[in-house]
């Protein structure tokens, strides 16, 4: 038995569908930081509840830009290849504007 093109093809759409409804459905009721992660650390700011986890990320995203920033320099200073030197140019351009 041979299967329609067109059936496949419907099917594979619907399933697509499905995939990209789902997760839009589940967490229909999950925004926002959770009251879990709220507690007496957190600060409330201008852009909603900020929790020691969120400053902790930040943290860490700026120790990260520490070490990115003068890694991208050197690798516009000394790379062979303009491909290691255009991503270092990235690294510098991201973080500057970050900072």
């Amino acid at each position: 038995r041979r299967i329609n093109g067109t059936a496949l093809i419907i099917a594979a759409l619907v399933a697509t569908l499905g995939a990209l409804a789902f997760p839009v459905w589940s967490y229909a009721d999950r925004s926002g930081t959770g009251e879990a992660n709220l507690n007496a650390s957190s600060v409330a700011t201008q852009w909603g509840p900020l929790s020691a986890t969120d400053r902790d990320f930040l943290v860490k995203v700026r120790l990260a830009g520490l070490w990115e920033l003068p890694a991208g320099q050197q690798a516009i200073e000394r790379a062979p290849s303009e491909a290691t030197k255009a991503a270092g140019d990235h690294l510098v351009v991201g973080h500057t504007d970050l900072d």
